[in-house]
């Protein structure tokens, strides 16, 4: 019997795993999209510099405390709203949204291929890449525009 065969049982097994990959891959490239566009605007000097969040359990497994470590204030004050606009969307509209286009394209053709079937936890996880994508999109826009922080406060005051 393979390791993993196609049955139930096994889905759910892989679920929380695919869950945990897929969201690092959706977070990771959204926070790092915030710090390349504020990097190539000349407001930080190294994009790979981001604020990681710790060894916490919460962290390690949410993501939760990851930041990218760009300071908008400082962009604010020194007369560049637009640019805090344009880097406060690079997250979810550059990264999110390109990856969100590419994997629902990888998901239409692993439908249309006559040997998708020999690849259910292929598709599974590109689906939930590509749901984590939209779901990250989805809590920007409608979830977030009446707040007083974050990304969309950014771009809209931007």
């Amino acid at each position: 019997m393979k390791l993993f065969s196609y049955c139930p049982k096994n889905f759910l097994l892989i679920t929380p795993i695919f869950l945990l990959l897929s969201h690092y891959l959706a977070m990771l490239p959204h926070e790092y999209a915030h710090s390349f566009m504020a990097w190539l605007l000349g407001f930080k000097s190294n994009p790979l510099d981001l604020t990681y969040g710790g060894t916490g359990l919460s962290n390690l497994l949410l993501l939760s405390n990851m930041d990218e470590n760009v300071n908008y204030r400082t962009i604010f004050s020194s007369g560049h709203p637009y640019a805090v606009s344009l880097i406060a969307f690079a997250g979810p509209g550059i990264a999110n949204g390109l990856m969100f286009m590419i994997s629902w394209a990888w998901l239409r053709n692993l439908i249309k291929n006559p040997n998708a079937k020999k690849h259910p936890y292929l598709f599974y996880f590109l689906f939930l890449f590509n749901l984590m994508n939209l779901g990250n999109f989805y809590d920007y826009v409608p979830m977030r525009v009446f707040a007083s922080y974050g990304d969309v406060h950014n771009f809209i005051i931007g």
